[in-house]
């Protein structure tokens, strides 16, 4: 039974939407890099409603049907509306910038990955997870399953070349 879970998480999801929601509609021409960086902040970055959205959905076949009808899937509601508003914005920054390049310096284009973070660091004995299309939120998954004590677990965000299309578990 998951019914506390979800309540919990559903509620928790529909008042960070409407957080990000107002403070995307605040930022009157957001910019490539502004957006990612709201996007991608590792405390407080909008990737964490992903997260939520994620784990509420899995978790509503555990669930009585009336609390998934009246604030699962309202919740469910409410992130698809914020996430489209977000993706046209973003579209809307790269098309005002004129090109696809850019965003916060700690952003690396995935041309550039390999030659400035593997071949030129002193990276000892190493293991490179290259992985396509991997949201944020799975990431964070991934990296807090393999953080130990003797390893030190190192994400960098890299941005894709066009066209990118997924159509595959997207």
């Amino acid at each position: 039974p998951e019914d506390w879970w979800v309540i919990a998480n559903a509620t928790r999801l529909m008042a960070r939407v409407r957080t990000a929601g107002e403070e995307l509609n605040q930022l009157e021409a957001p910019t490539v890099e502004a957006l990612i960086s709201l996007y991608a902040a590792q405390e407080e970055g909008w990737w964490r409603l992903d997260d939520l959205h994620r784990g509420l959905e899995l978790r509503f076949d555990r669930c009585r049907a009336d609390i998934v009808a009246h604030l699962g899937k309202p919740a469910v509601t409410a992130y698809w509306a914020w996430a489209q508003g977000l993706a046209s914005r973003f579209a809307e920054a790269f098309e005002a910038r004129g090109e696809y390049t850019g965003g916060p310096p700690e952003l690396i284009p995935h041309t550039r990955f390999w030659s400035e973070l593997v071949e030129a660091g002193d990276l000892g004995e190493t293991a490179v997870l290259l992985v396509d299309a991997l949201r944020i939120d799975l990431a964070e998954s991934l990296r807090s399953l393999l953080d130990q004590p003797s390893w030190k677990v190192y994400t960098r965000l890299a941005l894709a070349s066009l066209p990118s299309k997924t159509p595959v578990g997207m």
